[in-house]
């Protein structure tokens, strides 16, 4: 179960839960982290203070998360939610924000765009081909059994018989011996 966050009530801690996050698959996970992390943060800064903590997380979902992007309380309900500051009621009636799309997937092409600059493209496998195969923190040696319809992933074995399906990134070639 990669990328899953696990949330335990600790029972020192008055009114939140202890988040612990797997670390295994931390491409899909930066954004989450991060979010987790402000949020944390906010959590402590709020308690230290003494102030709600209810009011610093809606302070979040009120703060636009780019210049040219909505907040996340725009997003998910279309309009901005009240809070202690005073605000017109015009800004409070729900509308639908225009354009959002658009401005994400921008966002993202120039993301790829620069992400795709240091990547290269990893050799295709074959069946019967050895490697190792990434299995929490150690590698373990397998044979590719099948490739999958999706090009970037395979069905290898390990010595003890078990299937795995991974990515072609967690999966690393042998080295070929030479005969000298």
């Amino acid at each position: 179960m990669q990328g899953i966050i696990q949330v335990q009530n600790s029972k020192n801690s008055r009114n939140r839960g202890n988040l612990n996050i797997l670390r295994r698959v931390r491409d899909t996970n930066k954004a989450m982290e991060r979010t987790v992390q402000t949020v944390k943060q906010l959590l402590k800064k709020a308690e230290y203070e003494g102030k709600d903590p209810y009011m610093s997380i809606l302070n979040f979902r009120n703060t636009p998360l780019d210049s040219d992007m909505p907040s996340p309380s725009q997003l998910l309900m279309g309009r901005r939610c009240k809070t202690k500051l005073p605000i017109t009621k015009k800004l409070l009636r729900t509308e639908v924000p225009e354009n959002v799309k658009k401005t994400f997937v921008k966002k993202q092409e120039k993301q790829k765009l620069y992400y795709d600059k240091k990547t290269k493209e990893l050799p295709k496998l074959n069946v019967n081909d050895n490697v190792y195969v990434q299995r929490d923190e150690r590698w373990e040696p397998a044979v590719v059994v099948q490739k999958t319809d999706n090009s970037r992933s395979y069905i290898v074995k390990t010595e003890n018989d078990k299937l795995y399906r991974r990515n072609r990134k967690h999966l690393m070639e042998k080295q070929k011996q030479c005969c000298n």
